[in-house]
């Protein structure tokens, strides 16, 4: 039912994505078959896979091997009720369906958390940083140890820059923990790919 929110079957989560509508319809042995929907978040998951570019949304993008029924057509009333409610929502399209948004369940409203290409994002960034500093473990400090890990801090941002998965970043600091003195702490705050998911056309009419 439109009625229940996804955070009520999953969680209000960040890591979650819930696809709508609940059954799709696959040729199987030159028949049609009607199966569950979750079908269709391998689909997804598919193409996600296979894309280069992290940053690319999911939203607008058709997905393919399945089609949905002309039934699961929704009024745009309806669709922004389900988006609203965290779902990511497919609509029948030639070949496919299509996502008319691709988005988390998350009932937050941050893009960030959102966006299912920001979470990939943010991900990508983290991994990336925590396994290229692998290493610096098991090396004892001297006095060029701070200047090499902000030397390669600063590197891996301007490649995260080059790659188009983030377009700045800033207040990157490097510091000895305050309370464990073998830890060193980075912290970054880094600007995200955002995916442009609407455009607002005012047009006013008149005599000029």
């Amino acid at each position: 039912s439109s009625d229940v929110c996804s955070s009520d079957l999953f969680g209000d989560s960040f890591r979650v994505v819930f696809f709508w509508p609940d059954q799709i319809i696959k040729v199987v042995n030159g028949s049609s078959e009607t199966l569950p929907g979750y079908y269709a978040a391998a689909a997804a998951g598919g193409r996600v896979a296979g894309t280069a570019n992290i940053a690319e949304p999911l939203t607008f993008k058709t997905l393919v091997g399945f089609s949905l029924a002309n039934s699961k057509t929704y009024s745009q009333t309806v669709l922004n009720r389900l988006g609203d409610k965290g779902l990511c929502v497919l609509q029948p399209v030639v070949g496919g369906a299509k996502v008319l948004h691709g988005k988390t369940t998350t009932q937050s409203g941050a893009p960030e958390e959102e966006e299912i290409s920001i979470v990939f994002i943010r991900d990508q960034v983290a991994r990336t940083m925590r396994r290229s500093f692998q290493a610096f473990i098991g090396q004892p400090e001297d006095a060029t140890l701070i200047p090499s890990l902000i030397a390669r801090a600063v590197g891996l941002l301007n490649v995260f820059v080059s790659q188009n998965l983030i377009t700045s970043y800033r207040n990157l600091s490097v510091t000895r923990d305050t309370v464990e003195p073998r830890q060193y702490n980075i912290r970054v705050e880094i600007q995200p790919n955002y995916p442009v998911n609407w455009i607002f056309v005012d047009v006013s009419v008149g005599l000029f």
